[in-house]
């Protein structure tokens, strides 16, 4: 990154224009786009995998649990589109849709192994409502910092740092997510089964996050089918606590957001295209 940086500054032509860190406001809108990048495409990403593994939604079903995520998404956007329209003012709002994120990603947190469909559609509306009123009004503050002929440069900066988060942040927690179900799987296996056998059952159970469950179906196929329940239970247990771990690391870091998020100074907004902030 250092390097990358220093290669930018000097570039001719630079694929990220470090001038642009010189604006407050757009700094600071990339860093909450950087963190709600991670809330919400982890969120997009381990959802459909803790209802296919851990309250056994088919594969087609686990993917159709994301519409109160983006249900909410699309009522916060809404709302906070037309606060900000009204009003002109953004800072409170993106703080509050922080501070309901950050609600969101906790419930998320609190999901286990005996939790219902509706406590995840409670928890999954939350973060979108908070995720959706912060998301589209960064891109507004980053369009009224900048002349017209910047606009483009800013946004798809803006716009990389959130994708950034989500390059980051998906893998991040999808390695708390495996080495979790390392460690909690042996723990919750019947005592019958030999540790030969568990360690192919573990190995299933990681390919499944990965969207691979033939590894898993094959070491079913050898378990006796008086403790199989007890084999998938255990499965359920602890893919439960990783996906808790994940949005746990969410939570503290949507709540890094809502302090990123009291720096963020009040611009007035583009109203037409020949509008020029004045700072």
């Amino acid at each position: 990154m250092v390097a990358f940086a220093v290669w930018e500054n000097h570039a001719a032509e630079p694929i990220l224009t470090l001038h642009l860190f010189e604006n407050r406001a757009f700094t600071v809108a990339v860093v909450l786009s950087f963190l709600v990048g991670i809330a919400l495409f982890g969120a997009l990403t381990f959802l459909p995998l803790y209802a296919q593994g851990v309250l056994g939604y088919s594969a087609q079903d686990s993917g159709l649990v994301l519409a109160p995520l983006m249900v909410g998404f699309v009522l916060g956007s809404l709302v906070g589109g037309q606060l900000t329209t009204r009003t002109g003012r953004y800072k409170l709002q993106t703080v509050i849709g922080m501070v309901v994120a950050v609600v969101g990603m906790f419930l998320l947190s609190r999901l286990s192994a005996d939790s219902t469909f509706s406590q995840a559609l409670v928890a999954m509306v939350v973060t979108g409502v908070g995720v959706g009123a912060v998301f589209p009004t960064l891109s507004v503050v980053v369009q009224s910092a900048f002349p017209y002929r910047m606009l483009g440069t800013a946004n798809a900066g803006r716009q990389f740092f959130n994708n950034l988060g989500a390059v980051v942040g998906v893998p991040v927690m999808a390695t708390i997510v495996i080495e979790t179900l390392k460690n909690e799987l042996p723990r919750h296996l019947p005592a019958t089964i030999g540790s030969k056998l568990a360690g192919s059952i573990a190995s299933g159970a990681e390919g499944l996050i990965a969207g691979q469950n033939q590894g898993l179906s094959q070491a079913f196929g050898r378990l006796p089918p008086a403790i199989i329940h007890d084999v998938l239970s255990a499965v359920r247990v602890s893919l439960a606590i990783g996906v808790e771990r994940a949005f746990f690391l969410g939570t503290a870091l949507a709540a890094l957001g809502v302090v990123v998020a009291l720096f963020l100074p009040e611009i007035p907004l583009r109203g037409t295209i020949q509008d020029h902030p004045t700072s």
